[in-house]
C-alpha cells in the first residue's frame, strides 16, 4: 500500500492529500488545506491563549473564527477557474466525494483532478475546485 504525506500533492494533482476544515462561509463551505504551514496556522489559531497572554485579534462570526471578505469584494465565479493557478486550499465535488463521511480535522486524500472551465462545483471564496473520484481517510 502506498503512503501518503499528511498535506502535498501530486504534481498533476492526480491526488491531494491534507487537512479537512468546515467553516460557514456562504453556508458551509468545506475546505481541503494542503499547506502543512497554513494547517499548522489554523491549528495554532484554535488553541487559546495562556491566562494573561494577549494573542493578535480576529474578528469574525462564524465557527472557528472563520472569515469570509465581503461578498462586494468576492469576482462572481462561474465553474472551475482554469486560468488561475491551484492554490493550497481545495473544494472538493463530484461522484467520490461525501463530506457527511469526514469531520473537521479529519486528514484525507482525494484521488482525482482540477475541475474544468465550466463544469458544475461547489463555489467557495479562495478554494480551487477538485473532482473527487474516491477519497480515503489518511491516518
Amino acid at each position: 500500500m502506498s503512503t501518503f504525506p499528511k498535506a502535498g500533492h501530486a504534481p498533476d494533482y492526480s491526488w491531494i492529500a491534507g487537512r479537512v476544515t468546515f467553516t460557514r462561509i456562504q453556508g458551509g463551505c468545506v475546505y481541503i488545506y494542503t499547506d502543512p504551514a497554513e494547517i499548522e496556522g489554523y491549528e495554532l489559531s484554535l488553541t487559546p491563549a495562556p491566562e494573561g497572554v494577549v494573542s493578535g485579534v480576529t474578528v469574525g462570526t462564524s465557527a472557528h473564527s472563520d472569515t469570509s471578505p465581503p461578498l462586494r469584494d468576492i469576482t462572481p465565479q462561474t465553474g472551475a477557474q482554469a486560468t488561475q493557478p491551484p492554490g493550497s486550499r481545495f473544494v472538493a465535488s463530484g461522484n467520490g466525494w461525501d463530506e457527511s463521511k469526514v469531520k473537521d480535522g479529519d486528514y484525507v486524500v482525494l484521488f482525482g483532478r482540477l475541475a474544468r472551465q465550466g463544469e458544475p462545483t461547489e463555489i467557495c471564496p479562495g478554494g480551487t475546485a477538485y473532482v473527487v473520484d474516491r477519497w480515503v481517510v489518511n491516518p
